[in-house]
């Protein structure tokens, strides 16, 4: 009889193991859930939010184009792409010289909308698709702004002075000693 006993003790404690075993495993599985739950939703939320971000930088910058150009930025690759006269958007790679020109330009001005002071630096980078006829119209398009008082200063890092039009001060960092 005593041994009946200690192995009905032995067995209910293991079914006390055991249920406590399982509302674990329940209270982990609804946690789970909760935080898979949580963690879509959060992410539907960073979705809505950088739709709003992208169609609010669209504008600004579409406010900054010519006429005739339009620009979106293209959420996937996080790279800005125009659209010309010809309807077609184009990611930087494939843009004409104009097209990354105005979309350059554009950006400069719309991310600096507002600000009492508009510095522009560029560098070689920004004008490699340029050929030297759109690179010195790009240049000169920015003495413009910058003379209307549209931008503050222009400093362009470039090593090809040749594509510089007249008014520009040359600094050669390689005469520096």
């Amino acid at each position: 009889m005593q041994q009946q006993i200690s192995e009905l003790r032995r067995l209910d404690g293991k079914r006390q193991r055991v249920t406590e075993d399982a509302t674990r495993i329940a209270n982990l599985k609804a946690e789970q859930a909760a935080i898979k739950a949580c963690t879509e939703e959060a992410t539907n939320m960073l979705d809505v939010l950088l739709k709003n971000v992208a169609t609010t930088a669209e504008e600004c910058i579409n406010r900054q184009l010519s006429e005739g150009f339009k620009a979106r930025l293209d959420l996937g690759s996080a790279s800005w792409e125009i659209c010309g006269e010809d309807g077609e958007f184009r990611e930087r790679a494939l843009q004409t010289g104009a097209q990354q020109a105005e979309l350059t330009r554009a950006l400069l001005l719309g991310w600096s909308e507002g600000a009492p002071i508009r510095m522009v630096l560029i560098d070689d980078d920004d004008l490699k698709g340029l050929d030297p006829v759109n690179t010195r119209r790009f240049m000169s398009k920015l003495q413009e702004l910058q003379q209307a008082g549209e931008i503050t200063q222009v400093c362009v890092a470039l090593n090809r002075p040749e594509d510089v039009p007249d008014g520009y001060h040359i600094v050669d960092v390689t005469q520096i000693t």
